[in-house]
């Protein structure tokens, strides 16, 4: 009876042990199944997404070239109006023909900073933008700016003032001057453009 017993016992366990390797097996190829889907859908993503990144990129460059000849386009011919307004107002003008010129130049060389800075903009947007570590002489360079900017003030009853430490006397700064002169630039043309009085 003893034998019987361990042959229904080792019967049941067999039959309970291929039930857990069934549903184990089961588990594993559902498990498996999962996987396989999830990086199916991970490849397609990441396909997705290379191919946006590459829209993406081709669109920059295209709107680069586009901004790159349009201001190329506008700054040619507007150097040269500026030119021709530099020559005649060296001729004998009346009051009013000055008055013009003095427009005109005033709005062809605002529209020359307006390209300028788009050409700027675009080359900081691309990461293109390189700074100079020059020696300058950095009075001379803000003189110039103040200086630029007196009569525009003076015609809304402003004054641009300029005050120099004369401890720094004949000392050379290093930076980039241009990048210097442009943000100096911005922030009195700011300035003079919004101050009353």
């Amino acid at each position: 009876k003893s034998i019987e017993e361990r042959r229904e016992t080792l019967a049941s366990s067999s039959y309970f042990v291929m039930v857990v390797l069934v549903v184990a097996l089961l588990l594993a190829v559902v498990l498996a199944f999962m996987i396989l889907k999830d990086i199916s859908k991970s490849r397609q993503y990441r396909k997705a997404l290379e191919e946006a990144n590459a829209q993406t990129l081709e669109l920059l460059d295209s709107r680069e070239k586009l901004t790159m000849g349009i201001t190329h386009d506008i700054k040619a011919p507007l150097s040269s109006i500026i030119g021709y307004i530099e020559l005649l107002s060296n001729s004998k003008l009346n009051e009013r023909q000055v008055y013009y010129l003095e427009n005109m130049k005033g709005s062809s060389e605002h529209i020359l900073h307006l390209v300028t800075d788009i050409l700027e903009f675009n080359k900081l947007d691309a990461g293109k933008v390189s700074l100079s570590c020059i020696p300058f002489d950095e009075r001379k360079l803000f003189e110039e700016v103040a200086a630029s900017f007196r009569p525009v003030a003076e015609k809304k009853s402003l004054k641009v003032n300029f005050r120099y430490n004369s401890q720094l006397e004949g000392v050379l700064l290093y930076g980039d001057p241009l990048r210097i002169r442009q943000i100096v630039t911005n922030l009195l043309s700011n300035a003079v453009k919004f101050t009353e009085a």
